[in-house]
């Protein structure tokens, strides 16, 4: 898978009115898709500029990227967690554990059971009358601890990728997770026991190049208090992030101005013009952080959390807020409103070809034809994102290929490539 309290099956209707309406925009611009982005450009007037980078002193931590219009880029990962206040009470308390089948018949419960390759107690167990309806909605278990915490990592893989497809099963819709490489980092700090570790790994499912949790209900009990519990969550909250720079060599101003231009985007020479030309006269040139090569709106809002004001609005400044907001001086709360997303995008925008650039908006479209999240390019597959519309997601930069897999869990996407005309 904020300080507004929300429950599960909030979130589940929240999920349904924010992916209904992008329907609409699959008939109003079904269009081929765009070209696959590249990972960098063709041969620019910025190419022996980019190529001075690769010279400069290196640092373990970081790596350097592609050469492209945009110059020369370093990054490293980072983990960022949400502030103690804005983990809501519902997810820091064990909650019973639910599965929801809608539409299904006892016939397909038993082949998924197969699937997964349950035992015959396995099996016993979760089809008895105390843990098995049949409602009018479909087929509820509720299947026993013990038996959750018995499941292979495989059979968890399974029964939740069928779970996730519907907005009851909140858990495993939005499941915690972690990159595959970065799940000991992830997993590392003083809030979480040696022996919580070992049981939360014990109910990790891969899925692509995730670890993935839904099963944080059946750790809880073993913290003593509510602040130890609100600690797990904030860890198992952490997202991972860029932090991004821009390598400039020593260059000429010639050298540097298409890397300049690239950055304005022709919306802001003389602001960036003067600061990249002074670090291409250093003798070795300079590192600038990206933060600073961003527009006011995505500068203010990168690597921090939503604010609640307590309006029922706030949960509206997702994805699509963001990235339509991105070049505007200050926010357009009309963006809050998906038709008029819709109209703006129709309008104002066109589907591009070509090499990306600098403020491109990416619209990711599942399998289904609906748009599920947007974000907005920045150089070098990297993207301007805000992953979910909860308080406990950030503004964060991150590679496109991450993002693209974030929103694969359930499905395939397609990304098309939006320019503001």
């Amino acid at each position: 898978m904020s300080t507004v309290h929300v429950s599960r099956s909030g979130w589940a209707a929240i999920t349904l009115v924010g992916a209904l309406p992008w329907l609409i925009v699959v008939w109003l611009l079904g269009r081929p898709p765009s070209p696959p982005l590249p990972t960098a450009a063709q041969a620019s007037p910025a190419a022996t500029a980019s190529a001075k980078a690769a010279a400069l002193p290196a640092r373990d931590d970081y790596v350097l990227g592609a050469p492209g219009p945009w110059g020369r880029i370093r990054s490293t990962r980072i983990l960022i967690e949400p502030p103690a206040d804005f983990i809501p009470t519902y997810f820091s308390t064990p909650q019973p554990l639910r599965w929801t089948f809608p539409g299904f018949t006892p016939a397909q419960l038993d082949s998924l059971w197969d699937q997964a390759r349950l035992s015959s107690e396995q099996r016993a167990a979760l089809s008895g009358p105390a843990h098995c309806a049949v409602e009018p909605a479909g087929i509820v278990v509720a299947p026993p601890a013990s038996l959750v915490l018995g499941l292979s990592p495989e059979a968890r893989a399974i029964i939740y990728a069928v779970l996730a497809r519907f907005p009851q099963n909140i858990p495993q819709r939005e499941p915690f997770r972690s990159r595959v490489e970065m799940v000991d980092e992830w997993l590392d700090g003083e809030a979480i026991p040696p022996a919580v570790v070992a049981l939360t790994r014990r109910l990790l499912y891969r899925r692509e190049t995730n670890f993935l949790l839904s099963d944080h209900d059946l750790v809880l009990p073993h913290f003593n208090s509510s602040s130890d519990r609100v600690a797990y969550i904030k860890t198992l909250a952490r997202k991972s992030a860029l932090l991004a720079e821009l390598v400039i060599p020593r260059a000429s101003a010639a050298e540097i101005e298409p890397i300049s231009r690239y950055w304005s985007h022709g919306r802001r020479t003389k602001d960036i013009g003067p600061i990249l030309e002074s670090l291409a006269q250093r003798p070795h040139g300079g590192t600038l952080d990206l933060v600073h090569l961003l527009p006011p709106f995505a500068r203010n809002l990168l690597y921090t959390y939503p604010v609640s004001t307590g309006a029922d609005s706030d949960n509206s400044r997702d994805c699509h807020w963001t990235s339509f907001n991105f070049f505007n001086p200050r926010p357009d709360e009309r963006f809050l409103d998906v038709s008029h997303v819709l109209r703006v995008l129709a309008q104002d925008y066109y589907l591009a070809s070509g090499s990306p650039m600098m403020g491109d908006l990416l619209l990711f479209i599942d399998e289904r034809g609906q748009g599920i999240h947007s974000c907005v390019y920045i150089a070098d597959n990297i993207v301007f994102t805000k992953n979910g519309a909860s308080f406990s997601i950030p503004w964060l930069l991150a590679n496109l290929e991450n993002v693209v897999a974030f929103y694969s869990l359930n499905g395939p996407v397609e990304v098309r490539r939006y320019r503001l005309r």
